[in-house]
């Protein structure tokens, strides 16, 4: 199972400090991480919290959902670098002729594991929540418009691939086994294509992400119970 490379450089290990930045300042540090979900044969194999150059969301000592008992922390920081609680199978990936996870999966020639990840995931002293972010070069003016491109989301090369359907329905899989109990999709826009360069005096459109919403996605149908606004106020309701 290949895995094709990101389409901006790092676009698989890195967070959007707009998003990252709010989300630690509202819940701290210790309390938002990154899960990396691997699947074998499509189907879940374990979890990865990782801590590279290009994101450091997760540590070693930071609160993690625990409903699956098969997540590892890695460190790709430490030296040596670090697999906590150790395990055999991630040891190819920390090589030192890897920067992350991605670039094993990506790079390595390995046919066994693909990865999707699930981009924030945090805890707010009642509830487990995560959140998948998606960008949009053309803008939101108003609801209408956004419900229209949004319906379209199945259109994108991407959506057949691993990185469409498919793994909007295994991370929400995922994230049913970690516990987590509410998960939100959120469509932004950016300032330039595919890029994570959010336009913050923009819009958002955001909606529960669940297996009923991707199925209407991909019969190009916008969500049902969507809210839109600005993406000040998005920002708000998490």
């Amino acid at each position: 199972m290949a895995q094709n490379p990101p389409k901006y450089p790092h676009m698989a290990s890195c967070a959007n400090p707009i998003i990252q930045g709010y989300l630690r300042k509202k819940y701290g540090t210790k309390n938002l991480c990154w899960a990396i979900v691997w699947l074998k044969e499509d189907d879940i194999a374990f979890y990865t919290f990782e801590l590279n150059k290009y994101c450091d969301t997760n540590s070693l000592k930071g609160n993690r959902p625990t409903g699956s008992t098969n997540n590892y922390f890695v460190s790709y920081i430490d030296n040596p670098r670090l697999i906590s609680p150790h395990t055999v199978l991630l040891v190819p990936s920390i090589n030192k002729d890897y920067e992350c996870s991605y670039d094993y999966i990506t790079k390595s020639g390995q046919e066994d594991y693909v990865t999707v990840d699930i981009d924030y995931v945090w805890e707010n002293n009642i509830e487990w929540r995560a959140l998948e972010l998606t960008t949009w070069y053309k803008p939101f003016f108003d609801r209408n418009e956004a419900e229209r491109l949004i319906s379209m989301m199945n259109r994108r090369p991407s959506w057949n691939s691993i990185y469409g359907a498919t793994a909007l329905l295994k991370q929400i899989e995922a994230a049913k086994n970690l516990g987590i109990e509410k998960y939100i999709m959120a469509c932004v826009n950016v300032k330039k294509g595919v890029s994570n360069d959010i336009i913050e005096d923009g819009n958002a459109y955001w909606f529960e992400l669940t297996a009923i919403q991707v199925s209407r996605l991909s019969k190009g149908q916008f969500p049902t119970n969507g809210h839109f606004g600005t993406f000040q106020e998005f920002l708000n309701s998490l």
